[in-house]
């Protein structure tokens, strides 16, 4: 027969075996892992960031400034106060209104083979001058078939000068007798000054117009007929 305390005594151990196994799967709470924390930034590393960054903003700017510069030089190549310039191509416009004929032409003075400055010396004047005259006469510029009658009744020569850039532009006008007779405007200019190459023509005649590509091999347009 089992005696009272042998039975207490395996109670008490079965008790505490029991607590000993709850207590174990309690676990403790994991502690928060603590905030990453940055390194701090060198002074001196961040400044030659900051002077790198200045540097290619600079480049860049200066980069703009060329272009800039190149496309003034540019313009200035090829427009003297605002205007197409070529060398050796002119632009003329002929038009006839009624029994008036006017005809016009504008071109770099360096297709008359002068310099396109403005005149500094004395010489240089004297060439310019004598170029002027030569050109009043519509003789050495442009001819009108006979048949029209057309004499020449006002002539206008204009030298501009914009830096190392000068044109000239003519006018000529003329009263035709027979403009219904008109056939034909010829280009003496390539003969008389071969500096020039190649002109473009827009001709006019009341409802009728054409344009015209004019050079030394076809020196010529011929008058397109109107209503």
């Amino acid at each position: 027969m089992t005696s009272i305390p042998l039975l207490r005594g395996v109670a008490l151990a079965t008790l505490l075996s029991s607590l000993t196994a709850c207590g174990g799967q309690d676990e403790a709470p994991t502690p928060p892992e603590p905030p990453a924390v940055e390194a701090p930034v060198d002074a001196d590393e961040d400044s030659g960031a900051h002077e790198e960054h200045e540097d290619d903003d600079h480049a860049e700017h200066d980069d703009h400034d060329d272009e800039h510069d190149d496309h003034d030089e540019h313009d200035e190549d090829h427009h003297a106060g605002g205007e197409a310039h070529e060398h050796g191509v002119a632009e003329a416009a002929l038009v006839l209104q009624d029994d008036v004929l006017t005809l016009s032409i504008d071109t770099p003075l360096s297709s008359f083979g002068v310099r396109e400055a403005a005149p500094e010396t004395e010489a240089q004047q004297a060439e310019v001058d004598a170029l002027r005259d030569a050109l009043v006469s519509p003789d050495t510029v442009f001819s009108v078939n006979a048949e029209a009658g057309c004499g020449l009744t006002e002539s206008d020569v204009a030298f501009r000068h914009s830096g190392d850039h000068g044109s000239a532009t003519l006018t000529y006008t003329f009263q035709c007798d027979a403009p219904g007779a008109l056939d034909e405007i010829g280009f003496n200019l390539f003969s008389a000054y071969p500096g020039f190459e190649e002109i473009e023509a827009v001709i006019l005649n009341g409802t009728a117009q054409s344009v015209g590509h004019i050079t030394e091999q076809v020196p010529m347009v011929a008058w397109p007929r109107g209503e």
